[in-house]
């Protein structure tokens, strides 16, 4: 069975195929591609954007190496090991495949383990990460983790894990379907011997529970995957809507016809050194901008209740629609507020959420609902803000940049200067990266 991608779409505002002008969603549907559409709430169309949805009968891509659909009956293709908990197949809960294998854990703190022996053992030197897909029982209670390892022998092996936590991780565990994507580079931290990726014989995945904790989850698909980018990407951001934004940036990037993403707070248009409902329009229209939503009153989210949330997110987003953008597709958490509950309430409106932590990204995004970044004010110089520059050319990464105000002279706090910003920009031109919005790079490579 092929894999099916569904992948979220973006403002519609993309290059036409011969480098001219731009081509909407409607243009792009008129050729065949096929969209699922956004649900009405009410009176206003304000849920997230149309999905690009793969054609019928797409098949696996080359950059892409099943290892297991885990529906080999248990004992043969996978072995258990567990040190309590218990292990089954699972015939009910799968996506992939005829069915799963469900490891669970209660009670007294344990390990539900199973092992596979890949024979003749994988060459993943070449790919670039590795994408577990599995589904948490709403059973969950309590805390614990995921554990993948893969080794090469005996004691040459990694070992990656990601928790469930009441706390959002960049890339969490929740209940229902989860699909994380883990960098060979840096997400397997726990390194034993010496790894020989050219040969991994051995791989194990488990659920571990904290004391008195309950968890079960039945894992669905394991795969190497190489990266979509050929080349480093940077994504210029900037948060608030500051008429610098228009003045100081755009400039700087209309030299090269670079686009970026700015995101808005709805309250906050038209006032002193803020854009314009024009500039707004002319950013998005004209200069093929993406624009996203810093909420409508730059509130911390955490803070409000879930129908506060709703009210920040549909308002903002209203009213953006009624400046003529089609799509708000992204949000920039205020004050980097943001929670499962707040994530939850954002995947109905938006597609992916921008961060303040900091950090670089591989794409596909693992979790593109805590997009990480890199702050451009006044504690980071020139020399250190082109390093990452540098670091996502060697490793074909994504640099979010995130910028607030843009200033002349005498920068202060989280703002940068006019000159520094133009030699980054004039810096990631040199190096040869592509500069895209967060629209254009899903645009471009998303699909």
């Amino acid at each position: 069975m092929g894999i099916s991608f569904s992948i979220s779409s973006f403002n519609p505002w993309k290059r036409k195929a011969d480098g001219t002008g731009i081509e909407t969603s409607e243009n792009i549907k008129a050729k065949g591609a096929e969209f699922d559409g956004p649900v009405s709430i009410g009176t206003e169309n304000l849920l997230q954007p149309p999905r690009f949805v793969a054609p019928v009968g797409y098949t696996d891509p080359t950059n892409y190496l099943r290892i297991s659909f885990f529906d080999g009956n248990l004992g043969t293709e996978w072995t258990n090991l567990a040190t309590g908990g218990t292990v089954s197949d699972d015939a009910t809960i799968y996506a992939k495949g005829s069915k799963g294998i469900r490891t669970a854990n209660t009670g007294t703190a344990s390990d539900a383990k199973i092992n596979k022996v890949p024979s003749p053992a994988l060459d993943l030197s070449t790919y670039d990460s590795i994408v577990l897909r599995f589904f948490v029982a709403d059973t969950l209670a309590g805390a614990g983790s995921i554990f993948i390892q893969l080794g090469s022998s005996g004691s040459d092996y990694v070992r990656a894990s990601r928790a469930f936590d009441t706390a959002l991780l960049d890339k969490p565990v929740r209940p229902g379907w989860n699909r994380i994507v883990l960098s060979k580079a840096s997400d397997f931290g726990d390194v034993t011997g010496t790894m020989n990726w050219a040969a991994v014989n051995n791989i194990r995945v488990w659920t571990h529970n904290n004391e008195g904790a309950t968890i079960a989850v039945t894992w669905d698909e394991l795969a190497a995957v190489k990266k979509s980018l050929s080349k480093g990407v940077i994504v210029f951001t900037f948060d608030d809507g500051n008429i610098s934004d228009f003045t100081k940036a755009k400039p700087a990037l209309d030299k090269y016809g670079y686009r970026a993403t700015s995101y808005i707070i709805g309250a906050w248009i038209e006032a002193p050194n803020y854009l314009s409902a024009s500039q707004i329009q002319s950013l998005y229209h004209e200069c093929g901008w993406d624009i996203g939503s810093h909420t409508y009153n730059h509130v911390n989210l955490t803070t409000l209740t879930t129908d506060q949330v709703e009210d920040e997110l549909r308002r903002n987003i209203y009213t953006l629609k009624n400046l003529g953008v089609k799509n708000v597709s992204s949000i920039a958490y205020p004050f980097g507020g943001y929670s499962p509950t707040v994530v939850d309430i954002v995947k109905k409106y938006h597609s992916a959420g921008r961060t303040v932590v900091s950090g670089y990204e591989v794409f596909p995004f693992g979790n593109p609902y805590a997009l990480r970044q890199v702050q451009l004010t006044t504690g980071i110089s020139l020399v250190t803000a082109k390093t990452y520059i540098d670091r996502a050319k060697a490793n074909c990464e994504v640099v979010i940049y995130l910028a607030h105000k843009i200033v002349d002279s005498g920068a202060a706090g989280g703002e940068w200067t006019t000159s520094d910003f133009t030699a980054l920009v004039n810096y990631a031109a040199s190096e040869g990266l592509e500069v895209l919005s967060l629209a254009e790079l899903e645009w471009k490579y998303g699909r």
